[in-house]
């Protein structure tokens, strides 16, 4: 056991190394949500194109082009724009992000501020992976707050 410590001390410093450095990355996810307060129900099914850059191999700055799709009783397809904020770590599978939601945008325009918490699997030496992750959307709609909690799933590359 003594023997493969400097080993997994080697690979955690080049899987480190590797990342801390800034670089491009593009995302693409889907998600499904739904409203936890009245009146309840599902959110129509999102399909988002994020691309961004990554800082220091930590921060990753991301602008969201989220198409929602019109699968749900009295629902359009239309736009939103999701500006991101997120702190991704190099070496654990977990990360957290801001979201300020415009969405609407076709149509009436609301906006929501949030966050999401994730895990992420990844190759670091090519930058490619995929991520699962929870998010908590409290949205402003005719100054009235309705929460939005929302699964998504995705892949990633980091370039």
């Amino acid at each position: 056991m003594r023997k493969l410590l400097p080993l997994v001390i080697f690979v955690a410093s080049l899987c480190v190394a590797s990342r801390a450095q800034a670089g491009w990355v593009i995302e693409g996810s889907v998600g499904k949500g739904g409203r936890v307060n009245e009146p309840r129900g599902w959110e129509p099914t999102t399909v988002m194109a994020a691309p961004g850059y990554q800082l220091l191999g930590v921060l990753r700055l991301q602008l969201g082009l989220v198409g929602a799709l019109g699968d749900v009783k009295n629902s359009k397809f239309d736009l939103q724009l999701r500006p991101m904020i997120g702190f991704y770590p190099p070496v654990l599978p977990v990360y957290a992000r801001a979201i300020f939601v415009f969405e609407d945008l076709l149509h009436t325009h609301h906006y929501a501020v949030g966050g999401a918490v994730g895990l992420k699997i990844g190759l670091p030496f090519i930058g490619v992976g995929v991520f699962a992750e929870a998010a908590a959307l409290p949205r402003f709609v005719d100054s009235k707050t309705q929460f939005v909690v929302e699964g998504r799933l995705g892949a990633f590359w980091v370039f």
